[in-house]
């Protein structure tokens, strides 16, 4: 923009066709940079984190590198300018100069990247995006200026035919712009910072507004969606049709929070937020996705393992309750109603082992000449049977 003003103030000021003709060159090294820029700077600063692929770079500035050449060369072939002659304005120098083929393709490639960027930067503002209420007529009014520039320039309104109306408008966008940012903080880092959040959040984020019709996904509620584009401004319905979970609980009016499982194996954390304006109507709701499929199957195999484990505790034998023992022989009924031996039942119904050996009254009373030898004191063992 600098480039184009400069060369064109120097083209204005210069005596002589031979040097207007040069300063003219000089000011193409802006003009042809002056739509593909602004184009980038719509996309850049209404859609930041999303790149074009260096395939659509190349076509963007295949015909403004092609203009910028033919400006060079231009006194070879007059495929861009020719026959320049004076404005005919008392006490002025300026030139009008007739235009040829290759400036008509110049000037609808300019006129596409202009209404490209002008659409991306009224979208912008309409959806609030990275503007606020006093930036965005700012913003628009700037995207509108050089429009205006270009119909007076190629129509009979220009009242100094000769004179480059596109590049005045341009400058005067310039100007507007850093008065905005002077004095309305224009381009803050701040909404930037937060479109970038949104957008590259690892969470879904779904915007609903009071028709229930869906205003704004990011890529990640895209993709859990399982959609790609074509779902801003539909009914949340429609919208919402491929994840049905997800369109009920959206349908719940008041705050809640849900997990639910979408797909195979994919788990998500519902939270919906009502979103009021300043007089306490509801103005919308956000729906917001967490990821939560690790902790779920975290979950399900402490359940797991807590079911195997009281299973497993199932399975041990223990004994436990009332047991009928004979007083006489010390035989015990088990559960089918038969005596059965002590020992036998034990065994049975725990994992104790037996080893046998003779008490010290048992050694005297089996064995009383063993007992007397040793003085009438059986070891706690005793011998074995």
């Amino acid at each position: 923009m600098v480039i184009w003003s400069l060369g064109s103030a120097l083209e204005t000021a210069a005596v002589g066709t031979a040097l207007k003709l040069q300063m003219i060159k000089l000011s193409y090294l802006g003009t042809v940079s002056t739509a593909p820029l602004f184009l980038l700077f719509a996309l850049g600063y209404f859609r930041p984190g999303r790149r074009l692929p260096p395939a659509v770079l190349a076509a963007l500035w295949a015909v403004p590198a092609a203009g910028l050449a033919l400006a060079l060369t231009a006194e070879r072939h007059g495929l861009l300018w020719r026959s320049p002659r004076p404005s005919g304005l008392p006490g002025s120098n300026l030139l009008v100069y007739g235009h040829g083929p290759a400036y008509w393709i110049m000037l609808a490639h300019a006129f596409l990247l202009v209404l490209a960027g002008t659409v991306v930067v009224v979208r912008g503002v309409m959806r609030g995006q990275g503007t606020s209420r006093t930036s965005g007529p700012i913003v628009l009014a700037a995207a509108f200026l050089p429009w205006l520039g270009m119909v007076v320039h190629l129509t009979a309104l220009n009242p100094w035919p000769g004179l480059d109306m596109p590049v005045m408008a341009f400058a005067l966008t310039g100007a507007l712009l850093i008065w905005g940012i002077s004095t309305r903080r224009l381009f803050s880092l701040i909404p930037l910072a937060r479109d970038l959040l949104v957008e590259q959040m690892a969470d879904g984020l779904i915007v609903l507004d009071a028709q229930d019709r869906l205003q704004d996904a990011n890529p990640t509620a895209l993709r859990i969606l399982g959609r790609r584009e074509g779902v801003v401004g539909r009914p949340a319905e429609e919208a919402l049709a491929s994840c049905p979970a997800i369109a009920r609980a959206a349908a719940q009016a008041e705050d809640s929070t849900a997990d639910l499982q979408v797909g195979e194996g994919r788990y998500y954390e519902l939270r919906t937020t009502a979103v009021r304006d300043v007089r306490g109507e509801l103005a919308g709701r956000t729906l917001h996705l967490r990821d939560i499929t690790r902790r779920r199957q975290a979950e399900q195999e402490k359940e797991r393992l807590i079911h195997e484990l009281r299973q497993a505790l199932a399975d041990v034998k223990t004994l436990h309750g009332l047991l009928p023992i004979c007083a006489s022989c010390k035989k015990i009924r088990n559960d089918q109603g038969s005596w059965q031996n002590l020992e036998g039942y034990i065994c049975e119904h725990s994992e104790a082992e037996f080893s046998h050996s003779l008490c010290p009254d048992c050694l005297r009373k089996l064995y009383p000449d063993l007992s007397s030898g040793q003085g009438g004191a059986a070891g706690p063992a005793g011998p074995e049977g």
